[in-house]
C-alpha cells in the first residue's frame, strides 16, 4: 500500500520507474495522483492518466518532460563516496527548498510562487531570473536497504517503492548533456529531467536555508533574519 498524505494532503497512487544515468539499477519514483504524465503508448491512443496510471498500472517514462528532484540517503555511498552495490529504494517527500547554483534555461517552466501568482514564464525565469526549481517537480529520496525501507537517519523507518534491477524499463531514448550522478554536491541532492524521449541530471542543486543571527546588547535582544540570495 502507498503511504498518504505525503504530498499536501495527496494520496500517492502512480509509480514511474527510472534508470539515472551513471546508476546500474532501477528504482520506482512514486508521484500524487494526477501529476504523472500518461506513457507513450497511452498517450497515442488518447487515454486518460487515470487509465495510464491508476487502473493499468504503466510505470514507463511519461511522454513529457518531467522534473524529479532526488536526495541520496547517506546510506547509498560508502567512506569514499562511491555508490554502494545495494538495491536503492525510493520515498516520496514533500516539497524541499532547493534551487539552481547558476543561471538556468529560460525554457523551463516557471517556479511554484510565480504559478501560484499567475505571472509568465518570461517574468519568472528572465526578468526576475528565479532559480527556484519549476513548479512542478516531485521530491523524492533514495536509500540504500535490502529490505525496501528507508532510513532516514533517526531510527524510523517508512515503506518506499522497491528497486529492479537493470533492464531497459526507465531508460530515456537519448541523454542530453548534463552533470555526472557521481559528481554530486554537498547538499545530495541532483534534479532530472526525464521523458520518454530524453533524460538530463543537474548536480548543481543547493538548499535555501534560513539563517538565524542574534545578538544581545544592554536591555536590547535584535533578532535577524537572512536568506541566502538567488
Amino acid at each position: 500500500m502507498y503511504p498518504k498524505g505525503v504530498y499536501s494532503g495527496q494520496q500517492v497512487a502512480q509509480c514511474m520507474t527510472l534508470k539515472v544515468p551513471g546508476l546500474d539499477k532501477n528504482f520506482d519514483i512514486q508521484f500524487p495522483k494526477g501529476r504523472l504524465p500518461v506513457c507513450d503508448k497511452c498517450k497515442k491512443n488518447y487515454k486518460t492518466r487515470e487509465l495510464c496510471r491508476s487502473r493499468d498500472r504503466h510505470k514507463d517514462l511519461p511522454w513529457a518532460k518531467t522534473f524529479i528532484c532526488i536526495t541520496i540517503d547517506q546510506s547509498c555511498t560508502d567512506n569514499t563516496n562511491k555508490f554502494v552495490n545495494e538495491p536503492f529504494v525510493a520515498r516520496p517527500l514533500d516539497k524541499q527548498p532547493f534551487a539552481y547554483k547558476s543561471d538556468l534555461d529560460t525554457t523551463l517552466p516557471i517556479c511554484a510562487t510565480c504559478k501560484e501568482k499567475n505571472y509568465t514564464r518570461t517574468y519568472c525565469r528572465s526578468k526576475m531570473k528565479h532559480r527556484y526549481l519549476p513548479w512542478n517537480t516531485v521530491y523524492a529520496a533514495l536509500s540504500a536497504d535490502p529490505n525496501g525501507k528507508f532510513n532516514n537517519g533517526g531510527g524510523r523507518t517508512s515503506q518506499g517503492a522497491s528497486t529492479e534491477y537493470p533492464d531497459k524499463k526507465g531508460v530515456a531514448q537519448s541523454l542530453e548533456d548534463g552533470d555526472d550522478i557521481n559528481q554530486i554536491d554537498k547538499s545530495r541532492t541532483f534534479l532530472v529531467s526525464v521523458s520518454s524521449k530524453s533524460c538530463k541530471i543537474n548536480v548543481r542543486i543547493f538548499c535555501l536555508y534560513i539563517i538565524f543571527s542574534c545578538r544581545v546588547s544592554v536591555n536590547r535582544f535584535c533578532l535577524t533574519l537572512t536568506s541566502l540570495p538567488l
